[in-house]
């Protein structure tokens, strides 16, 4: 039998940290999220608190994501230049 060497491994090998900017970019984006998520459970529970019509509670939510498309539009091709 012939006798093969096995390629090396690297579970002896540590990653290199990502840095502090890498956490405190991780800490922002997890605080964002976690922000939303407490808005959008909260806001429509509060409404509910405020009146028991079905209409105005579905409406304390529906305008909620606007302003992140109106942000996120694309500028006019005349602001481009």
């Amino acid at each position: 039998m012939s006798s093969t060497s096995s390629p090396p491994s690297d579970s002896g090998r540590r990653a290199a940290p990502l840095g502090r900017d890498f956490s405190l970019l991780w800490g922002a984006s997890a605080s964002a999220n976690l922000a939303d998520g407490l808005v959008r459970v909260a806001l429509p529970l509060v409404a509910v608190e405020l009146t028991r019509s079905p209409i105005l509670v579905s409406g304390s939510r529906s305008p909620a994501p606007w302003p992140g498309s109106w942000w996120g539009c694309p500028p006019e091709r005349s602001e481009i230049v």
